[in-house]
Order: C-alpha cells, then structure tokens, then sequence
C-alpha cells in the first residue's frame, strides 16, 4: 500500500478564495482583483452565486512576478 506523505496536521489552502482573501494575500484593493481578473491575469470562478479566486491564477501570477 502506497504511504500518504501529506500531514495531515497541516491546514490546506482552499482552492479558491473570496475576493477578500485574494486581497489580503496579494496585499492589493477589491478594483486591483477585478481588474487582473478583466486582463486575464487571475480567475474568477462563480459557486453558489459567490464570485471566487482560484489559487492556481493566484500562483501563476505571483510566479510570473505580476505586480499591481
């Protein structure tokens, strides 16, 4: 049986955040996000009616050196 290597201890980022999340983790305005979601820069998903952030566009744009 193949070992689970993952702690389970550890918390798990979300794979998506609320806005004000987002905001909080890049340190920028709610008008910052809307407008790097209108670039293309980070995804905006839709659930439940809820506008939300994936955090794979939120790595991809930190690891590209984006900045607001």
């Amino acid at each position: 049986m193949a070992e689970d290597h993952t702690s389970k201890d550890a918390p798990r980022r979300p794979r998506a955040l609320t806005i004000d999340d987002a905001c909080r983790e890049l340190s920028v305005s709610r008008n910052s996000i809307y407008r790097a979601v209108e670039r293309g820069q980070l995804t905006m998903i839709k659930v439940c009616g809820r506008s939300l952030i994936t955090a794979a566009s939120i790595d991809r744009l930190l690891g590209e050196g984006g900045e607001e």
